[in-house]
């Protein structure tokens, strides 16, 4: 008899492991079209932070020198600024006298992200979307796509948009160090909303300079589209894998069949390169770069390594 009571404790084991697999395997078989079958614990769901990203992430206190640069830019771009020009000569000065941090920065064109501004309510409201009077009260909107910007959120319009690059590279070229700061450069960008949702494409921003950097932040933010903006930088260009100094030395008027030689004034060249100008022309490579502009016109450069330009200039 008690043999018999085990033997039957056993097969009902048996049946009880035998039902439990066939129910696991009921819950794993895909579906008429061949999709793999829901997954209650979410592991096959989209994540709550995917959904999030793509309806825009609103950014925080954490974000404030973002923030800060963006309504900068915008306070800049309505003002009239009218300031003296900055030369060769200064910017160098500026690096040799420590007070400003030279980068060396290569924008990634393929590494980028949106971010936008929305607002409703203000006094000016509506000449807000050129004069920016609220722009300290705007709630500021993160995208990491262009066809995720939408034309509203939270009933809020959609006043400005920027699209943020990361920079590939951002090296300080006195010490080499490519890790002590970040970079990001921004550009505004204009959405085309249709049924409430962005269709326009992202911009290609591939610029390559040396930035002045004053600044102590972590990551700077800057914009080549800001007033100013050649106070801040030298002029670089990256040819085969090699940085070089752009020196702007002539230009040529591309709508004359002979291509009319465009001199430059002799007195604007001693005053932009002064003291240093005999010395970088010196160290100019055999080579030229030259840039179409407006259509008519080609600007020629002449190229120095900028480790010719730290070795021979900066560190004499």
């Amino acid at each position: 008899m008690k043999k018999l009571v085990t033997k039957s404790i056993k097969v009902l084991l048996i049946l009880l492991i035998l039902i439990s697999a066939l129910f696991a395997c009921e819950q794993n078989v895909p579906d008429g079209n061949g999709n793999p079958p829901e997954d209650e614990s979410g592991e096959n769901q989209p994540s709550d932070d995917n959904t999030q990203a793509e309806a825009g992430i609103e950014l925080t206190d954490e974000d404030s020198d973002l923030i800060s640069a963006l309504i900068e830019y915008l306070k800049q771009s309505i003002a009239q600024v009218d300031k003296a020009s900055i030369s060769a000569e200064m910017k160098i000065d500026q690096i040799k006298n420590g007070e400003a941090q030279p980068l060396l920065i290569d924008v990634d064109p393929n590494n980028y992200y949106f971010v936008c501004a929305y607002f409703e309510g203000c006094e000016h409201q509506r000449s807000e979307k050129s004069r920016y009077f609220c722009a300290s009260k705007y709630t500021w909107i993160k995208y990491e796509s262009a066809d995720n910007i939408k034309e509203k959120y939270n009933s809020m319009d959609c006043i400005v948009a920027f699209q943020l690059n990361e920079s590939s590279l951002c090296k300080n070229i006195l010490t080499e160090d490519e890790h002590g700061n970040n970079f990001v450069h921004f550009t505004p960008f204009y959405p085309k909303f249709v049924d409430g949702t962005n269709v326009n494409h992202a911009k290609i921003v591939d610029k390559t300079f040396i930035y002045l950097n004053k600044s102590a932040t972590n990551t700077v933010y800057y914009s080549s589209f800001i007033a100013l903006n050649d106070w801040y930088t030298i002029r670089c260009v990256s040819l085969e894998s090699q940085y070089y100094i752009s020196g702007f030395f002539s230009r040529i008027d591309s709508t004359t069949e002979d291509k009319e030689v465009l001199a430059l004034n002799e007195e604007f060249l001693v005053w932009y390169f002064g003291k240093y100008r005999d010395a970088l022309t010196g160290i100019m490579d055999n080579k030229e770069y030259s840039k179409l502009f407006d259509g008519t016109e080609i600007y020629y450069y002449g190229l120095i390594e900028v480790d010719k330009f730290v070795n021979e200039i900066i560190k004499k």
